[in-house]
């Protein structure tokens, strides 16, 4: 088992660089079930070469933060310091109550809205916290979800199996990193060291990197119709293709079960996110109506992705777009 904590990448430096990479790893079989490590950018399609580093700690720090704000709120209403209890209370559910993404935002808006929270550091970037929090990928979260991860060091995890998944490229239909691929881990050695050339020797804790192994990858990119779909929009309405993916990704999380589209609720609260608004109360009902009437121009009662790509390009100045597409890890 190892614990892998560093990608080393040499690229070509054109349309075939890889874009979003994901390290994930298994502690089970070489078929998974995988769990994520970390995603990391790779900052251009001229980029040559590139290295991904990750603390496991930023994580485990998001977390606790969240959880102090719970149990800080529980400790003054509740008169407990019980985080399950404090879930169920504050996000108004029962023990055993899952909640997807779009659910989960409203009612960590509700909950700051009632209790007179200070807007945390959390509060800026919820995709990541629900990220976080769902450590099983299973798209909800509850009130184990909370407990478990909680109660983690945010400590590298030690694992038999580790993938490297290329999500995006920059274009091309071939994706090719040029080796070698590097995986290194972080090693803390106990023994003889010395402090400085020419220094006595001395024993002490010593941290070094140890390389992994070279590895060459090329492969082909399969399009799906989803992502194709997405470029085609970029370029038909004239927007950034980033803006248009993180825009999407913001779409997919306010979806509820099977609905492809979105409802008057589920877009109101998507426009409340994109603004930075904490609930549907720091806009002007008049104000969230009349974006509604915008992007429902047909009447349907629901709009499809495109109708919020339309309505996106006449408002995109008010949007934070750099916060955005953090949030959406693009």
């Amino acid at each position: 088992k190892c614990a892998i904590d560093m990608i080393s990448l040499r690229l070509p430096g054109n349309d075939c660089n890889p874009r979003t990479c994901q390290v994930s790893y298994s502690t089970t079989s070489a078929n998974g079930p995988f769990q994520d490590g970390w995603t990391f950018q790779i900052p251009s399609k001229a980029t040559t070469s590139h290295r991904s580093s990750h603390t496991y700690v930023e994580e485990h720090r998001h977390v606790e933060d969240f959880a102090a704000t719970l149990r800080e709120a529980a400790e003054m209403e509740l008169e407990t310091d019980d985080l399950v209890q404090a879930w169920c209370a504050f996000m108004e559910v029962d023990m055993d109550t899952d909640l997807a993404y779009g659910q989960f935002v409203q009612c960590i808006h509700k909950f700051l809205g009632d209790y007179d929270v200070e807007n945390p550091i959390w509060l800026f970037d919820l995709p990541h916290l629900f990220k976080c929090l769902d450590s099983d990928e299973t798209g909800f979260v509850s009130s184990s979800n909370i407990a478990r991860v909680h109660s983690r060091e945010g400590v590298a995890p030690e694992a038999r199996w580790w993938k490297l998944s290329i999500l995006q490229n920059f274009g091309g239909k071939r994706i090719n990193i040029l080796g070698p691929l590097k995986l290194t881990r972080s090693l803390q050695a106990n023994g003889p060291c010395n402090a400085k050339a020419g220094g006595s020797g001395s024993r002490g804790s010593v941290n070094r990197k140890e390389s992994l192994g070279n590895f060459t990858l090329q492969a082909e990119l399969e399009v799906d119709a989803e992502s194709a779909h997405v470029r085609e929009l970029s370029r038909l309405h004239e927007l950034p293709l980033i803006d248009v993916e993180a825009l999407h990704f913001k779409f997919k999380l306010f979806q509820h079960g099977q609905d492809q589209n979105l409802k008057e609720s589920q877009f109101k609260a998507l426009v409340c996110d994109l603004f930075g608004a904490r609930d549907q109360w720091d806009i002007p009902a008049q104000r969230l109506q009349f974006f509604w009437q915008q992007a429902d121009a047909g009447r349907r009662l629901e709009v499809n992705f495109e109708d919020l790509v339309i309505w996106f390009r006449k408002y995109a100045g008010d949007v934070d777009l750099r916060k955005m597409r953090k949030s959406a890890r693009i």
